[in-house]
């Protein structure tokens, strides 16, 4: 078959092949090339071990493409990335200088403009603090009692994070603990409540929050309460000879203690004779406390062997005087 044969051979079909050929080359050339923007997240990658990124300005950059309508109609702002690659960035504030290079665009677009063209990133060190747990309780106990001293366990937690937020810390809260109706004391598993963006724990300890549910108490003074002289001394003569108490206790005890459940006394043991100021002990019941003493110290005297025999105990009255012979 010679060559003018092979060209004419089914000419009809090969004109039709080539005419179709140059209609979409045609097509593909001289389609119009709409510009369209998106706008799209900045990733940051490869940070530095033990740097933390804390601001990235902008977040967002808006891309600016060409290409076929027919392209770019199905075009959505997901197909666009753009990763800035921080692994040799140091520690402050960097600036990046964006290029099509940055970016993972579709086959067949191009980019046109960026906007902005640059951005930055600030780095900081991570590090690691105590801080206290600080426990939160809610509600009101039973009617009589209240809400005395709130603990928690472990005190402190460790945190991770960048420098500048760490340091900003001052506490973390716990979950919180509802003593709503309790009259007794009451422990608890609860949840540490979120932490800022950024701030990690070190380890996630189990916390545990014990709330000390106490009866109410109330103040009450007892008066004349008769002050006794130990040892017994015989003449021993003390100023005044009562004092006045200010107590505070649990309501059930408060409300009901009387003057013969406390002592009052002074220790002349060793006391030479004459006259001195002694401290008054105060001896009380389980769970009362002592909120002062009026007065403190009392006078007291010491009499000699001698005046032992003229002067009556504490308590004994004088024997009447004989009157005087003419």
């Amino acid at each position: 078959m010679t060559i003018r044969n092979i060209l004419l051979d089914n000419l009809g079909l090969k004109l039709l092949s080539l005419l179709i050929t140059i209609a979409i080359w045609l097509f593909v050339v001289v389609e119009k090339q709409p510009e369209v923007g998106f706008i799209v997240p900045v990733n940051f990658s490869n940070i530095p071990e033990n740097m933390a990124l804390i601001k990235k300005d902008p977040q967002d950059i808006e891309i600016r493409v060409k290409g076929p309508e027919s392209l770019i109609s199905n075009l959505t702002s997901r197909q666009f990335v753009v990763d800035i690659d921080l692994s040799h960035a140091q520690e402050g504030e960097t600036t990046f200088f964006l290029s099509a290079d940055n970016i993972n665009i579709p086959r067949g677009i191009r980019v046109v403009r960026l906007l902005p063209s640059q951005l930055k990133a600030t780095l900081e060190p991570i590090v690691e603090r105590l801080i206290p747990l600080e426990p939160v309780v809610l509600g009101v106990p039973a009617e009589g009692y209240e809400l005395g001293a709130v603990k928690v366990f472990p005190e402190m937690i460790k945190v991770r994070g960048a420098k500048s937020k760490v340091e900003q810390l001052t506490a973390a809260r716990t979950s919180s603990l509802d003593i709503s109706g309790l009259d007794k004391s009451v422990t608890r598993e609860v949840e540490l409540m979120a932490l800022e963006e950024g701030i990690t724990l070190t380890e996630n300890p189990k916390i545990e929050l014990r709330a000390i549910i106490q009866e109410k108490t109330e103040d009450k003074v007892l008066n004349s309460i008769p002050i006794k002289v130990l040892p017994i001394t015989q003449g021993a003569v003390i100023e005044p000879q009562t004092v006045k108490l200010s107590l505070n206790g649990p309501l059930s005890q408060i409300r009901s203690l009387v003057a013969s459940q406390v002592t009052a006394s002074v220790n002349m043991q060793d006391l030479k004779p004459g006259e001195d100021e002694l401290k008054i002990n105060i001896q009380l019941p389980a769970n009362i406390i002592l909120l002062g003493v009026t007065p403190e110290k009392v006078k007291v005297i010491n009499p000699g062997e001698e005046d032992k025999l003229l002067r009556p105990q504490i308590g004994e009255e004088l024997p009447p005087q004989l009157p005087a012979t003419p």
